[in-house]
């Protein structure tokens, strides 16, 4: 969705986001699926935006499962997980013989996404550390 009461800008039109989420929150309550994930930006900026798209997010029927993005967090973490009823950022789901891990990228990301972690080299070291981490863990002859 993407939602704030923000001008729009070439390529993003911020207030169109309430009625195209309505939109699309028909089309899924038509299709009855089992569960619904946001995949993160449900907002851009400001807190109060969460106030203004959460109800049309909410008539969607079923589960309802959220993954962070970047423009998640215009307060602080413990706030966004509290508005969103995350008990963290973090989870797995089953359905239907699946399981679902849902990461919080943003943890480690090497941009300052979250107000209350700061951007610094440190930062940054840790998040090069992680994806060398992950690169040295994959089976050999598996995509990167």
């Amino acid at each position: 969705a993407q939602y704030a009461d923000a001008d729009n800008s070439p390529t993003r039109h911020y207030r169109a986001s309430i009625a195209k989420l309505r939109a699309a929150g028909d089309e899924i309550n038509a299709r009855r699926p089992r569960f619904t994930i946001h995949l993160g930006d449900i907002v851009d900026r400001y807190e109060e935006s969460f106030a203004t798209i959460l109800p049309v997010y909410d008539r969607i029927r079923g589960p309802r499962f959220h993954v962070l993005g970047n423009h998640d967090y215009p307060m602080s973490a413990e706030r966004v997980y509290d508005v969103l009823g995350m008990k963290t950022p973090y989870y797995h789901l089953r359905r239907n013989g699946w399981r679902f891990v849902v990461l919080d990228t943003n943890d480690l990301a090497s941009t300052r996404t979250r107000l209350d972690r700061p951007n610094t080299s440190s930062h940054r070291r840790c998040s090069t550390s992680s994806r060398a981490a992950a690169r040295s863990t994959r089976r050999p002859g598996t995509a990167a």
